[in-house]
């Protein structure tokens, strides 16, 4: 069996977003960022933690809007190419093709 109803979908929705935790924790391009790039933002004169909070949190921010935008977008792409087959739109956009043509070569002859 699959899963059924709303605790179905919000079993699927949990084990997706602990599955986005885990790639993102393990992504190797935060951890670069912050051995790299942050440490030139820190002041050695200033408190480390209030700047690392500060830092940590516009990157932590950033990064999240970052991933509902595309979340979002590939929600609603997801929706319109359910809602409008692409075989569907291509077969109508092929047809529609095939009838200018149709009436292209008509007119041609008729002339």
């Amino acid at each position: 069996g699959g899963f059924h109803g709303a605790q179905g979908k919000q079993a699927v929705k949990g084990r997706s977003v602990l599955k986005a935790f885990w790639v993102t924790v393990s992504n190797p391009k935060s951890f670069l960022f912050f051995v790299a790039f942050m440490p030139q933002f820190i002041n050695k004169k200033e408190f480390f933690l209030p700047q690392l909070l500060i830092l940590g949190g516009t990157y932590l921010s950033l990064g999240l809007l970052n991933d509902m935008t595309y979340t979002i977008l590939a929600d609603k792409a997801g929706l319109f190419l359910n809602r409008y087959s692409p075989q569907k739109i291509i077969y109508r956009i092929g047809a529609l093709n095939m009838i200018v043509t149709g009436i292209l070569v008509f007119a041609r002859i008729a002339k």
